[in-house]
């Protein structure tokens, strides 16, 4: 075993003298691949955060759920509550409101698109989403039923013509309250709240290429289709079936964030034009991936913070550009190859994408790290430019091969998941890690031969170690005060329970820097005299965290991973407080 680790140790030293000998065409290469592989993000890159993305295709409640599509439709609606804001949904100016934005809805080719803004949140109105509308249901134009005589009648809840006087809309709201069928699923009961419900096409749409296997040419229909006379006859009506009929699949086109977001920004258009009488509180899909993508945007920004940041911790260690420009475009194009290589195998992907961003962020810093610490040392020791970078691959390889193994093996875990998005989270993640192994050794190395620091002076110390040589220098009383000052800040900013763990961290990391040769020198007498001790120590804390992975509590609604006091989730409490609820089930009976 130690022959086999000391030849990967030699390999890895030989590993950049080895690249460097065909650097122009492993460096063309890596670039042209790079750019397919930027590109096919931009083009091909499918993101669905649905329900419907957690299941495989070929899972049975995913057949029945497309089943049911193939038979009914769209299960996907927008439900649109609203409160009024003068307290009563049947209130004279709400009902009047009310219709209107029905209207707006149902007959939305007689908007004017002047009367509203050209872009919500930076996305473009587009009115022909609305062609995803297929029923609109309020207050006003819904039904009800009863019988006078033998004869039954389907009466409008409301008039189409909103009466005026307060005992004719009193009357409205108390036969409004006497049917139970839409108690709760279109209005409150203490009417306050109110909805509306838009039944839309999403995932009932065909795909592109779709034809009806009656449009074929040979199909030929019986004359009964066409002569109705045949029927004339009482005792005549008899259809006869051929069982033997092969029933045609139908495939239905994927629905991906975007489409369901720009859906939801047209009609939130049309609704918040009425927002002086109404508050409203959408939920469903198409509202829920607005959020997401609202979501991912910060992330974005949240990205390009954490890389702002890892720019400054680079140079504060290295004090060279090169070694801080270097490293980020090597992690640049692991992130790009594993996200290229994952779309360009038309693999849809889910609001995972930003953990395994971060992981591979994560792991890809750590191995440039590791070798550009390890030729910083030997550099600071005299060797040339090719020598210390060959030590240091030599030195690091090895580990760096080792933790990039473990960490793809602990997340290829997840592919054993029956959620599709953890699988495919797991494959991508596994993939990065390699990826980001790969550039370590050989894309860093030609970077590092194009423009590589300068041998920095044996004496030479980095801003790190001046700060804490300053520190070091200040008497007690100025540190107290500072780490006061430090403390204080981090809770007004970071709030309790984050503000308690960066505390905590700042004073493990304290401790570690300025005593950690007492620390390394004394874990071992202690290990050594007390073994029952420790291995009883972490006995016990094994037990209470096996204890606490027994209070785990899995929660698959999506709007409680989000943040209290968000949007989205007023919108579904609001909804579950004072409507039937905001989740539903649909049984589906199969006679066959």
């Amino acid at each position: 075993m130690e022959r086999i680790l000391i030849a990967l140790s030699d390999a890895f030293a030989q590993a950049p003298n080895r690249v460097l000998r065909y650097k122009q065409f492993v460096l063309t290469g890596l670039i042209v691949i790079s750019a397919m592989m930027v590109w096919g993000i931009y083009t091909r890159t499918e993101l669905d955060m649905t329900t419907d993305s957690f299941l495989d295709q070929e899972d049975p409640s995913m057949m029945a759920l497309n089943e049911y599509r193939r038979q009914f439709g769209s299960d996907d609606s927008v439900f649109l509550v609203y409160r009024a804001k003068d307290g009563d949904v049947f209130s004279r100016e709400s009902l009047l409101a009310i219709q209107q934005l029905t209207d707006d809805l149902r007959y939305w080719q007689q908007l004017d698109p002047a009367d509203y803004p050209e872009s919500i949140n930076g996305i473009a109105l587009d009115f022909d989403e609305l062609n995803h509308v297929r029923r609109v249901q309020s207050i006003t134009n819904i039904r009800y039923q009863e019988n006078e005589g033998d004869t039954l009648l389907s009466n409008r809840l409301v008039p189409q013509q909103i009466p005026q006087s307060a005992e004719e809309l009193a009357a409205i709201k108390a036969r409004a309250m006497e049917q139970e069928d839409y108690l709760l699923a279109f209005y409150s009961a203490d009417a306050r709240y109110a909805a509306v419900m838009i039944q839309t096409d999403f995932g009932a749409q065909p795909i592109a290429n779709y034809e009806p296997a009656v449009n074929a040419a040979d199909i030929v229909l019986d004359d009964s289709f066409v002569d109705f006379d045949a029927f004339s006859d009482a005792d005549s009506f008899d259809l006869e079936f051929d069982e033997s009929a092969e029933i045609q699949e139908v495939s239905f086109e994927s629905v991906d964030m975007l489409g369901y977001t720009n859906f939801h920004i047209i009609t939130k258009a049309l609704y918040e034009k009425y927002s002086d009488q109404f508050e409203f509180f959408p939920v469903g899909n198409p509202p829920m991936m607005e959020f997401m993508m609202d979501t991912l945007n910060q992330m974005m920004t949240l990205g390009i913070v954490m890389v702002l940041i890892f720019t400054l911790l680079l140079y504060i260690l290295f004090r060279s550009f090169s070694a801080v420009l270097w490293p980020m475009v090597t992690i640049a194009a692991s992130m790009a190859w594993t996200w290229g290589i994952t779309v360009w195998l038309g693999v849809t992907i889910s609001q995972m994408i930003s953990l395994t961003v971060l992981l591979v962020f994560a792991v890809g810093i750590a191995d440039c790290v590791h070798v550009m610490s390890a030729y910083f040392s030997y550099r600071r020791q005299g060797e040339d430019h090719y020598d210390a970078l060959s030590h240091s691959y030599g030195k690091t390889g090895l580990a760096i091969m080792v933790t990039t193994v473990t960490t793809m093996a602990g997340v290829l875990a997840l592919t054993t998941s029956d959620l599709l998005p953890i699988q495919v989270f797991g494959l991508m993640s596994a993939f990065g890690v390699v990826m980001a192994f790969f550039f370590t050794i050989v894309l860093l190395p030609i970077l590092l031969d194009v423009w590589h620091p300068g041998a920095p002076e044996a004496q030479d110390a980095s801003l790190a170690d001046r700060i804490g040589k300053r520190w070091n220098e200040l008497y007690i009383g100025k540190k107290a005060g500072l780490a006061v000052v430090y403390f204080i800040a981090v809770y007004a900013l970071l709030g309790l329970w984050v503000g308690t763990y960066i505390t905590v961290i700042s004073l493990m990391t304290y401790v570690v820097v300025n005593w950690q040769l007492q620390i390394l020198s004394y874990v071992p007498y202690i290990v050594a005299r007390r073994p029952w001790v420790v291995l009883g120590l972490f006995g016990t804390l094994f037990v209470v965290c096996a204890y606490g992975m027994s209070l785990i509590r899995i929660d698959s609604n999506m709007t409680e991973l989000t943040k209290e006091g968000s949007s989205i989730r007023v919108a579904y409490e609001t909804v579950d407080e004072n409507m039937a609820g905001a989740m539903s089930m649909v049984i589906m009976v199969d006679t066959h």
